[in-house]
């Protein structure tokens, strides 16, 4: 009885004072302790005030190093995966640029009126600027497609035109050990000296490079020495554990019966026992988009949502606004009446915009949790496609994996793949993600956008092949509609 008592004080008193519920060791109500003493007192038994302590203090140790573990599993698998890949592609990249440089100087030639190095532009040459400048231009103005294509070379380099869609102009890309973007304009003169500009950058990017590869390395040989730091309250948990080991001796609570538990009680351990050998901080995803590097992060989008979904980082990361976040790695459900994740169970639709927002932040204020926002998501979809690179997808085939056709990472109707309507939560894990496709994603509007609504992202999948892949977003206005099939996104600190 004085069990239920305190339970459920426990749980009135984090509701009243907005805590989540059983999210923290320090989330302990005065009122809850005193309920406890009172069924000390009526036992008879002060051991039983001391295991209420130790209880706390043990569970508050075991969160801390909980912590501790997510930080060290996060710090090793950068050193396995990220900084050595880093390091390589670095290195790599000075090889190259330090060979583009011997190159261009090997095939400069400016000994002529107008210090311009020849031109060639579909197979013909071209010896001043305003020659090459006006078949730029032309050559522009006659392509239709927007795929880039071989037009000449120009210095050693081989130069190849494409278009940008998403930001309406036209490029090129020189292509020499290493590849080079160069914006085109609308002056003759201009764009010779947007090249020649780019060129001239060459040893600047050598320099920038290898001071990046420097800083990497230092981070990598620190990350090395901080795996090493063991867990600095392990003893105390050890020893806390094996006082309240012996308590529950003493108590005999070392014993499956109902001393202590009532029915009631012993019914509710077991559920919630069976359903958590794996703990909701083990389903977290620590993402840091300020540590993004890498070949696949260079690549060149070709479809508009790959644009979009690259711009938004970029955006992003030139007005200093990426900020590391934790994402779930599953959908999220609802339990006994409170937000849980959890694998097994089935996913919870039909909540408004609005009350998920709701439900987002309430689910652990102390570590600042809220609805996933469009640039977090996007960030969030750049770090699956570095988890498919890594796991041995090519560039390309990763980024349209994600921004394009998610058949092999999604959920389809209709298909032989599918398993019904909606699969339960930790379905198709690919690269530690599950969920991914299995229903709309509700995701907030960034701070700076004003539209008054929110976005819902892909990953409802029907029997075609190309609606809604994951980083697909569709601007919904309004906050009430509770007629969409989706799940809010959850971000935490």
């Amino acid at each position: 009885m004085y069990q239920m008592l305190q339970r459920k004080q426990e749980f009135i008193s984090q509701i009243m004072t907005s805590k989540a519920i059983a999210r923290s060791a320090d989330d302990i109500d005065e009122k809850a302790l005193l309920y406890a003493e009172i069924k000390a007192l009526a036992a008879g038994n002060p051991l039983i005030i001391k295991k209420t302590e130790l209880d706390a203090e043990v569970a508050k140790l075991k969160l801390l190093k909980q912590s501790y573990l997510n930080q060290k599993y996060n710090l090793e698998d950068m050193i396995v995966k990220h900084y050595p890949i880093e390091i390589k592609r670095l290195e790599d990249k000075i090889s190259n640029i330090q060979e583009d440089i011997k190159l261009v100087q090997e095939n400069t030639n400016i000994e002529n009126e107008e210090k311009f190095s020849p031109m060639i532009l579909n197979g013909k040459q071209y010896n001043t600027k305003e020659s090459a400048g006006k078949q730029i231009l032309d050559m522009c103005s006659a392509k239709q497609e927007t795929e880039s294509e071989e037009i000449g070379e120009y210095r050693g380099l081989k130069m190849f035109l494409g278009i940008d869609s998403f930001d309406k102009k036209f490029l090129i890309n020189l292509q020499g050990k290493y590849s080079y973007k160069v914006d085109l304009g609308n002056d003759i003169h201009g764009n010779i000296t947007r090249i020649d500009n780019v060129i001239a950058g060459f040893s600047k990017e050598l320099e920038i490079t290898k001071e990046k590869l420097e800083e990497t390395k230092i981070q990598f040989e620190n990350a090395q020495e901080a795996v090493k730091v063991p867990f600095d309250k392990e003893d105390e948990l050890k020893q806390k554990t094996k006082e309240l080991d012996e308590i529950n001796i003493e108590l005999n609570l070392d014993k499956k019966d109902n001393e202590i538990l009532d029915d009631e009680e012993q019914e509710e351990e077991e559920e919630k026992n069976e359903n958590s050998s794996i703990s909701e901080s083990e389903l977290e995803c620590r993402i840091d988009p300020n540590i993004f590097a890498g070949e696949w992060l260079e690549h060149q989008p070709t479809t508009q949502r790959q644009k979009e979904t690259l711009a938004l980082y970029q955006e992003a990361k030139a007005k200093d606004r990426l900020h590391a976040f934790t994402c779930m790695t599953v959908d999220p459900s609802v339990k006994d009446g409170k937000l849980v994740y959890q694998k097994g169970l089935p996913i919870k639709t039909g909540f408004s915009q609005r009350q998920w927002a709701k439900m987002l932040k309430e689910y652990n204020p102390s570590r600042n949790s809220r609805q996933m926002t469009r640039t977090e998501y996007a960030c969030r979809n750049l770090f699956l496609i570095q988890r498919l690179v890594e796991s041995g997808y090519k560039i390309e085939e990763a980024w349209r994996a994600v921004c394009d056709d998610s058949r092999e990472i999604g959920h389809y109707r209709n298909l032989d793949n599918a398993k019904g309507d909606f699969e339960p939560t930790g379905s198709r894990e690919v690269c530690g993600f599950c969920d991914l496709a299995n229903a709309w994603k509700f995701i907030a509007e960034d701070s700076w956008e004003e539209a008054g609504g929110f976005w819902a992202a892909g990953g409802y999948y029907d029997d075609f092949s190309n609606d809604y892949p994951v980083a697909d977003l569709y601007h919904v206005d309004g906050v009430d509609d509770n007629s969409y099939n989706g799940v809010g996104m959850l971000a935490l600190d």
